[in-house]
């Protein structure tokens, strides 16, 4: 049903510019106003009921939708980021053409859509994502202590794991670098112990999310999914019901192949160019637990090795698989 009022916003920092497009697919209007939810139901009119309000995905505007949709009741979307994004490739492009343009796909149900994810997820994702980033840079600075060593052509002592007590202790004892170059190394020992710290206090404030999260706690019972796996996809697949297949939900995941056919010719081409890193992260980690102590995925595994498979290729079909198979036993939840 073509709702009475379609409203489309182009979001801004400090502004929106808002379209409204009644039923008919006449402008009512289509002007800049501050980005307050006050001022745009005071345009749109506070006797509207039929409403649908759409805006592009981007930082900020989930929140201003969530406040809208509590303070109105009214229906909000937010159209896919890659769109919007193309929108903006084009030479013509202007905010009254773009708050337009999505009005009037929400208009005729064309919008393209993605997930509004509730307050209480998009807050968890924030955390995830810190975790993340903390521990990528984690990682980035342990190569760049590897990298100082080899610039001085120092060697680890025989038998020493630098990231143990003893390989920190032999670290911090200067192991014979220039004046320099052992204040440079005391500097990134500081940071890579401040960034560990900061993983660890998130993965503790995960850890008691996930003791009273019901969902979280069903994915626990799966072999391959600990608690950060099942804090991740918590809070990046929120709730499985949101997908119709297992298909979908592995496609969401960047798990699914992607074909390049012409003609007769029809071969893939590794995995489409999608899915939330951090997510994919996780979800590696547990498919190679599933290979190796999983009879039901270790012997699909090893048919794909024994065809001449690479490892990879039979990793990323495990994770595949894995995801469909997820969904058929969660979905309900």
């Amino acid at each position: 049903m073509i709702p009475e009022l379609s409203v489309g916003i182009d979001y801004h920092k400090d502004s929106l510019q808002v379209c409204i497009l009644e039923s008919s697919g006449i402008v009512r209007s289509n002007r800049k106003i501050n980005n307050d939810v006050g001022e745009l139901i005071k345009l749109v009119g506070t006797k509207s009921k039929n409403v649908v309000v759409a805006a592009e995905a981007c930082n900020g505007s989930s929140s201003f939708l969530d406040v809208l949709h509590q303070q109105t009741n009214w229906e909000v979307k937010l159209c896919h980021p890659g769109y919007a994004q193309r929108m903006r490739s084009n030479p013509d492009k202007t905010d009254k053409s773009d708050g337009e343009l999505i009005a009037d796909l929400t208009r005729i149900g064309y919008l393209p859509e993605v997930w509004l994810a509730p307050e209480h997820l998009r807050d968890l994702r924030a955390l995830v994502r810190y975790r993340a980033l903390q521990m990528k840079e984690a990682r980035a600075m342990k190569l760049r202590i590897r990298a100082l060593l080899r610039n001085n052509r120092i060697k680890v002592v025989e038998g020493v794991s630098l990231w143990t007590i003893a390989g920190y202790s032999w670290l911090s004892s200067g192991v014979g670098l220039s004046e320099h170059s052992e204040w440079v190394m005391s500097r990134y020992l500081l940071d890579l112990r401040r960034l560990q710290d900061e993983v660890k206090a998130g993965t503790k404030r995960i850890t008691e999310f996930v003791k009273t999260d019901s969902l979280a706690q069903k994915l626990l019972k799966y072999r391959g999914i600990g608690i950060i796996t099942a804090a991740v996809m918590r809070a990046e697949i929120g709730t499985f019901t949101r997908f119709k297949t297992g298909k979908q939900l592995a496609r969401f995941c960047g798990l699914t192949p992607c074909n390049r056919s012409s003609g007769n010719v029809s071969a893939d081409s590794g995995l489409i160019r999608s899915g939330n890193n951090v997510l994919k992260a996780c979800i590696a980690q547990g498919v190679w637990t599933l290979i190796r102590y999983d009879e039901h995925w270790k012997e699909f595994a090893k048919r794909l090795l024994d065809r001449g498979k690479p490892k990879g290729v039979v990793a990323s079909a495990v994770a595949n698989r894995w995801m469909r198979k997820l969904f058929h036993e969660v979905k309900h939840y």
